[in-house]
């Protein structure tokens, strides 16, 4: 397995703590949120989806996930747009690459205290300010 594919690896398995994470603090905060009140507020719907969701069967591991999401798109649409937004393979290592460089460049000698936290989140938030900018398009 070369350097490119163990990152594009290690990116999913970043990527699905993130979501593990974001379930579980939803899950704790959408316990009890009325229907009523999901219908009138678009914040409220999306956390109403993401209830459904997490309520929901887990899927057995001989199971294909991605058929799962395009049976259940219309039962989750947010989710649905998420999940073909940040949870898509790609299909070049390029992303990969600019990664790399990008993290090069924060941790050099000079920047070497800012430590590995530090370094991902500031690559977390230029990769989403720089998605940003295209969605802007």
């Amino acid at each position: 397995m070369g350097r490119n594919q163990e990152h594009i690896i290690l990116l999913q398995m970043e990527q699905y703590k993130i979501m593990q994470n974001l379930m579980a603090n939803t899950q704790r905060y959408s316990k009890n949120l009325p229907q009523a009140e999901a219908l009138n507020n678009p914040k409220a719907a999306a956390k109403a989806e993401l209830d459904r969701y997490l309520r929901a069967d887990i899927l057995a591991l001989d199971q294909d996930p991605l058929l799962w999401w395009h049976k259940e798109k219309n039962n989750y649409p947010k989710l649905y747009d998420l999940v073909q937004k940040r949870f898509c393979i790609a299909a070049t290592a390029v992303p990969c690459d600019r990664m790399y460089t990008k993290a090069g460049r924060l941790y050099r000698e000079k920047r070497s205290k800012l430590g590995v936290k530090n370094v991902h989140e500031i690559l977390f938030i230029q990769q989403n300010y720089d998605n940003a900018k295209l969605e802007d398009l």
